[in-house]
């Protein structure tokens, strides 16, 4: 009887550790910074090699590079010079035709971050065809549709909207609403700026 009193003692005690040890991996396996953590690392042990951004420009194109393409881009009429030193362009697929804006950061002289920021060319507070949640909207349909919809959310800074990253091969992008009229993208090429 002392037997099996013990031994149905030690089942209980294997189930309470196994159900907690389940609980536990389950608690680890949805926090974000460990998701994250893990995808960089089997991204960039994939050995994918992913510079390509937008427009023909891709991380380690030198400052004269860039510079010469967005003048032909231009002359094409594709892109036009923005405010703060950017270059923008505008994507019509929408119902609202959205405004990009993109400037590039440079280290030892080759693109490695690109800083794009989305609003609407039409927007207005009153406008309620241009509100903070339609463009969030849009630019995360043209995110999903273009880079998948493998992303991991992170609580943002800079809003009450999550922040939205994605990481193929070297390339991450993080995507976040800045404020009312603007969401922001943030490329990084994870192999240069230890990030």
């Amino acid at each position: 009887m002392q037997n099996c009193f013990s031994l149905s003692e030690l089942v209980k005690k294997i189930r309470i550790v196994f159900f907690l040890g389940f609980f536990l991996s389950m608690l680890i396996g949805c926090d974000p910074a460990i998701q994250y953590r893990k995808l960089v690392k089997n991204q960039l042990n994939s050995g994918i090699t992913n510079d390509t951004l937008f427009h023909g420009v891709y991380f380690g194109m030198t400052y004269d590079e860039y510079y010469n393409h967005i003048t032909a881009l231009g002359h094409q009429g594709k892109v036009s010079q923005g405010g703060d030193m950017s270059v923008q362009c505008e994507i019509d697929e929408f119902d609202t035709k959205i405004r990009m804006n993109f400037v590039p950061e440079y280290i030892n002289d080759s693109i490695q971050v690109m800083r794009v920021t989305y609003s609407y060319v039409s927007w207005a507070p009153w406008n309620k065809r241009t509100t903070d949640d339609l463009l969030w909207k849009d630019v995360i349909n043209l995110y999903r549709n273009k880079y998948g919809p493998n992303f991991i959310q992170f609580k943002s800074n800079q809003s009450a909207r999550p922040a939205l990253v994605w990481v193929l091969g070297n390339q991450r992008i993080t995507l976040f609403q800045k404020d009312e009229a603007k969401v922001n993208a943030r490329f990084t090429n994870l192999r240069k700026t230890n990030s």
